[in-house]
Order: C-alpha cells, then structure tokens, then sequence
C-alpha cells in the first residue's frame, strides 16, 4: 500500500461530514427556540451554497 494511501487511511476516521456537525450543533441545543434559531442557520447556510 502506497504512503498516499495510508495517509488517507489515518485521516478519513477525523473527518467528518456536515451533516455529522450539522447534528451535534443541533443537539448543543439548550431550548426549543435555541434549537428552531438553529435549524435556521442552517436552512440559510444551505440555501446560500446552492444558489438560492
């Protein structure tokens, strides 16, 4: 196996995707408000990447 390839190998397990942060953010919740003013951040955050 080339050093590239265990390189990646070693890295991948530290990545992780939005959606993993995406869910931990919205589990740091401390109310229901927090959490709807939450879930819109990331409604806006998620229109604006695509475009819209």
């Amino acid at each position: 196996m080339s050093l590239f390839s265990q390189l990646i190998k070693a890295i991948q397990p530290m990545l992780r995707s939005q959606k993993d942060l995406d869910d931990q953010y919205l589990a740091e919740a401390v109310s229901v408000y927090d959490l709807e003013r939450r879930m819109h951040d990331i409604d806006q955050r998620t229109r604006r990447s695509a475009g819209g």
